[in-house]
């Protein structure tokens, strides 16, 4: 038996008797499709639970999530109640809130209210990030950070799919760029941001509440960057009207300066977009998983949109001296 045949072994046996002190069996077990993530999925017959299966060789631990999930219960949001873990093994069970995410059941008859729906999740953070004790031990989502993540851009989109290599003084003077943007836009470090806060990660329960899921990445930040994930979602964007509408009423109900909203939003719309690119680049050409390609035309879109507005321009150009078309 190879290696690698003989630790699949190992870990069903591993599951097996995880799920055996529930009296569930293997057979009882329904795979669900997700690609995307190394993390695997089960739905449970006959029981309205999950199996989290997040194998410490290929994932983090699973600290995070039920970190997360228990300061999201603590604001009365409807994350999913854990059951059973086993942290050093990555498993959990975990409560099943069905297969209604938006990305099924949004339509141009429910959009509306579905949608302002999952901004009345991110007004509670929101406000919670004014009124709540500093969350400890959850780090910041700091400039250093958003600048790692837009270098996946670089590596995986620029050099590796379109072949085009960037020297060192380009990539330091895009980095200035956006850190004088950061600092300009001077964001408060104060809410818990989800940073995948879009449709295929948000579920309608059969009594309506929106179940939130896949938060394990969360961080302190900015609500702009949840806001501007779920209005420019590159697997389901939005009309321009619809888009403005949701804005507005995410500043009614949050009180923030709308102006400054406005610039927020297109900061991390253009930072999250560029990490996006280089995570579908990466997921086709490490992981062989080429179908998140079909998302990147919206997400220069998003890109492009922004690069328009005056408070954006040294980034409009630093684009444009480098011959990168978006």
């Amino acid at each position: 038996m190879s290696l690698k045949a003989d630790y699949a072994l190992q870990r069903k046996n591993l599951i097996g008797s995880f799920l055996e002190s529930e009296n569930i069996t293997f057979k009882s077990l329904i795979k669900i499709k997700s690609d995307a993530s190394d993390r695997k999925y089960y739905r449970i017959q006959n029981k309205k639970l999950l199996l989290m299966d997040a194998d410490p060789r290929t994932n983090e631990k699973l600290t995070s999530f039920v970190k997360i999930d228990k300061i999201l219960l603590s604001y009365g949001l409807t994350a999913p109640k854990i059951y059973k873990k086993d942290i050093l093994n990555g498993l959990m069970l975990l409560e099943d809130f069905g297969e209604d995410t938006f990305s099924k059941i949004l339509n141009k008859k429910n959009e509306k209210i579905m949608y302002k729906n999952a901004l009345e999740v991110l007004s509670v953070l929101n406000n919670k990030g004014k009124t709540a004790p500093t969350i400890k031990g959850l780090k910041k989502y700091t400039i250093n950070e958003q600048l790692k993540e837009t270098s996946l851009f670089f590596e995986w989109y620029l050099q590796e799919h379109l072949g085009k290599k960037l020297d060192k003084d380009s990539i330091f003077s895009f980095e200035l760029n956006l850190k004088k943007l950061y600092k300009k836009i001077c964001t408060k470090n104060r809410t818990l941001v989800l940073r995948d806060f879009h449709v295929d990660n948000l579920i309608r329960r059969a009594d309506k509440k929106i179940g939130l899921i896949d938060f394990q990445d969360a961080l302190l930040g900015s609500s702009s960057y949840d806001l501007s994930s779920i209005v420019e979602d590159v697997r389901r964007p939005i009309s321009r009207e619809l888009k403005d509408m949701l804005i507005k009423y995410f500043h009614k109900l949050t009180k923030e300066d709308l102006e400054k909203l406005k610039i927020e939003i297109a900061y991390f719309s253009i930072q999250r977009n560029m990490k996006i690119i280089g995570i579908f680049s990466r997921l086709k050409y490490r992981d062989n998983k080429p179908r998140y390609m079909k998302y990147i035309p919206n997400a220069k879109n998003f890109i492009r949109n922004h690069l328009q507005k005056q408070e954006l321009h040294m980034l409009k150009d630093w684009f444009e001296a480098n011959s990168i078309n978006v």
